[in-house]
């Protein structure tokens, strides 16, 4: 009898510790807004005969009323429908509340990539990017990582 006594407590405890866990997630996905990211810039570095190097410039908007610590950010840049460059950091960037931040992605592309956003820039002037990835943050209800999607226009006359 003791023993069963002892079980069932044990199990009540159990039950509601994940419980608690689980309600704890649920109000941090709901307490958490995702960071807004946009493509701010593409300032290029090198251009060469075995491809390039170009600074992604991000603008990460952290609406939420805490600092967010980032430790990792992923990338896949599109240009035209064709991927250009894959890839992610992992330096730690502070987000203040409330405020927009900048994060500067280091991105290689090769001859093939570059010499095809090179036709597409002849004919138009300009290229439509999107730019796809995820946000790995960290905050005060444990790690969050969070998807984001930005299209835009990259026009090298007006530069």
């Amino acid at each position: 009898m003791i023993r069963s006594t002892r079980f069932t407590r044990t199990t009540a405890l159990v039950a509601l510790l994940t419980t608690s866990t689980l309600g704890c997630a649920s109000l941090a996905r709901h307490a958490f807004a995702t960071p807004i990211v946009t493509l701010k810039d593409v300032q290029v570095k090198t251009i060469g005969l075995t491809g390039g190097a170009v600074d992604l410039v991000l603008e990460v908007n952290n609406p939420n009323e805490y600092r967010l610590d980032a430790n990792r950010v992923t990338y896949t840049l599109v240009v035209d429908s064709t991927t250009i460059a894959t890839g992610q950091i992992t330096q730690l960037v502070t987000l203040p509340p409330k405020q927009t931040s900048e994060v500067r992605l280091p991105v290689s592309i090769g001859v093939k990539e570059l010499m095809g956003a090179a036709r597409v820039m002849n004919k138009s002037g300009a290229v439509t990017y999107h730019v796809i990835g995820e946000v790995t943050v960290a905050t005060p209800f444990g790690t969050i990582t969070r998807p984001y999607d930005s299209v835009g226009q990259f026009d090298a006359m007006r530069r």
